[in-house]
């Protein structure tokens, strides 16, 4: 099962996963209405007249906020929801949106301000979006550590936490190379989180790790390799 948003992942991956449920980057709307609203607000990106550039990226940023928020908590929701109604050898991959950009939330979830329009720095909305301190970056980042407890929690209330293999990592640095083409180690890195099957005390691996070797985690957990919960052993056979 595949749950995420912004790539096409079912038409990329087609009838190898079972179940999709994937949210769109940019707003549609639900009902026939909110789709004729949305696409009277995007018409306002192409006119070049003053009134309608001057208007088009707040009122943009009010709509983003509302989706960015509703694409967080639909898809949160719908992991929590997926563990009670799957099987326990189910394979679920997720791509959760957060701690990515627009930075708007507050650690519990709720809206601290809405995406900002930076006149004068930014040229689009979606540049609007990636605008943030590393203060905005942190408490998004403790927005996903409340959102990865619930998900141990729900695990651990439906009985599966302890025979599950749960992988957390990232596609990409925090934020844009500041430097293009010097290839620095904190924007080349990304956090790495292995829970195995009956793993109990936490362990730390430091050296680099391919997350291309991570099919050969699953693999190995999969065939019974990787079940007894010590983790640098099996990292070290792979």
């Amino acid at each position: 099962m595949l749950l995420g948003f912004f790539l096409p992942y079912q038409r990329m991956l087609g009838s190898q996963v079972d179940r999709y449920r994937v949210y769109p980057l940019f707003p549609k709307g639900h009902t026939f209405v909110e789709r004729m609203r949305v696409r009277a607000l995007e018409n306002l990106r192409y006119w070049t007249d003053p009134i309608s550039l001057a208007t088009f990226r707040p009122w943009y940023a009010r709509v983003y906020t509302a989706h960015w928020k509703d694409i967080n908590d639909s898809l949160n929701d719908d992991v929590l929801q997926s563990i009670g109604l799957f099987a326990a050898n189910t394979f679920v991959f997720v791509h959760y949106p957060s701690p990515h950009a627009p930075f708007i939330f507050e650690p519990d979830g709720t809206v601290r301000h809405g995406v900002e329009v930076q006149w004068g720095k930014a040229q689009n909305v979606e540049d609007d979006w990636m605008f943030g301190t590393v203060e905005d970056y942190e408490r998004n980042l403790q927005r996903l550590d409340n959102v990865i407890g619930g998900l141990v929690a729900r695990l651990k209330q439906a009985g599966k936490f302890d025979e599950a293999l749960v992988i957390f990592t990232s596609d990409h640095s925090w934020r844009s190379d500041p430097k293009p083409g010097r290839s620095t180690s904190d924007v080349r890195h990304v956090p790495l989180l292995v829970k195995l099957p009956h793993q109990t005390t936490p362990a730390r691996v430091d050296g680099e790790f391919p997350t291309i070797r991570l099919k050969g985690l699953i693999e190995a957990v999969f065939a019974g390799r990787c079940n007894r919960g010590d983790l640098a052993p099996c990292l070290g056979s792979l």
